[in-house]
């Protein structure tokens, strides 16, 4: 996965209804079997969903019916209610989800539009765990549907803040211009085209360039996450950002490690998550 699939994944919410290839079904059931841990090390447990040969109103609990068209499947995230663990299925979902886009296989996050005490049931979810998210997986049709094109206006989908108020220098009163960011430009540019929910875009990072550490912190929007308690999406959301900016700086030939190294700086309102920090730095 890289900065070509990033920026060309796009939200489906409009499919053919043609199921997918066998050879895809099982690359797919294969992945999520195999890159399940993310970097707080919880691990994600996946369920393929098939609709075929379910009810109208069964298809009705996988999402609330209109805003999907014709999904084929769907694949649904189970996580330990842990510390973290909605950032760490951000993380592991969003690689999943790239993996799909390389693949042709068409995808939409879902966190909060599906009733997740009946799905629960279904995937034998425990007291101990959480059912914080879900996608579709078919084949994009080859025109949206007026539903899809009205939600994709509503949600801001191609609205993304400026690179001013997500990437800071050192602290956040010094925004980081790109062309100060040097081999990291293409990976926050990553981090800037991630998808988030209703677009909120929560992700700030703080850049030490002399020690090669990238801090991400989150910058909540107030009273948002009560409508989906106990889950966090905007944590799912941090999750997502950590994959984009990972990946990219991996492909760039760029070693790093994800570690608590809390800087010594105001935090003003945001809240400290995680640094990436590369190897092999002289500080």
């Amino acid at each position: 996965m890289n900065l070509t699939t990033i920026a060309h994944r796009r939200s489906v919410r409009t499919f053919t209804g043609e199921p997918l290839s066998a050879d895809h079904k099982e690359a797919i059931l294969a992945f999520a079997g195999s890159e399940n841990v993310g970097p707080f090390k919880n691990r994600i447990r996946f369920h393929l969903l098939d609709v075929d040969g379910r009810t109208r109103a069964d298809i009705q609990r996988l999402t609330t019916y209109g805003t999907m068209k014709h999904a084929p499947h769907y694949l649904a995230a189970v996580v330990p209610d842990n510390p973290r663990a909605m950032e760490d299925l951000g993380f592991v979902m969003e690689r999943l989800i790239l993996y799909a886009t390389s693949l042709g296989i068409g995808t939409c996050w879902i966190g909060g539009l599906f009733k997740r005490s009946a799905l629960a049931e279904e995937l034998q979810v425990t007291a101990a765990e959480l059912l914080p998210a879900m996608t579709p997986l078919g084949y994009a049709a080859a025109r949206r549907s007026l539903t899809e094109r009205a939600l994709r206006a509503g949600a801001g989908s191609n609205r993304r803040k400026p690179w001013s108020d997500l990437f800071f220098r050192g602290r956040f009163d010094t925004p980081l211009l790109r062309e100060q960011a040097g081999a990291a430009a293409d990976a926050l540019e990553a981090v800037r085209l991630a998808p988030s929910a209703s677009n909120k875009q929560p992700w700030r990072i703080v850049i030490d360039q002399k020690k090669g550490a990238y801090h991400f912190f989150l910058s909540r929007s107030r009273g948002y996450d009560k409508m989906a308690a106990p889950i966090s999406l905007q944590e799912v959301d941090m999750g997502i950002a950590m994959y984009h900016f990972d990946c990219v700086m991996d492909e760039s030939g760029a070693t790093g490690t994800w570690v608590l190294d809390i800087p010594d700086m105001e935090f003003h309102a945001h809240e400290y998550i995680i640094t990436w920090k590369q190897k092999n730095r002289s500080e």
